[in-house]
């Protein structure tokens, strides 16, 4: 769970209670799931949600940038560098 700065970035993820990263049970070869709610973000919106659905194939302590490009009608993500 995060919240997105001004920027429209996550600067911290809030993981646990304890902040404890591994017992999220992160795995390699699995897919994972980013939900952005986006009707909280625009007045109007078709879309009040986005999930965005990936597979990460490397160690969890590896950097992923997923840009989401969103207006009130459409949305477009890919796998950035």
């Amino acid at each position: 769970m995060a919240k997105t700065d001004n920027d429209g970035r996550i600067k911290q993820w809030i993981i646990n209670p304890n902040g404890d990263f591994q017992n999220l049970g992160i795995n390699k070869n699995s897919i994972y799931k980013a939900k952005f709610l986006t009707g909280k973000y625009f007045l109007l919106t078709f879309f009040p949600f986005v999930e965005i659905s990936f597979i990460i194939d490397n160690p969890p302590d590896n950097h992923y940038h997923i840009p989401l490009l969103l207006s009130n009608y459409s949305y477009t993500t890919y796998r950035g560098s």
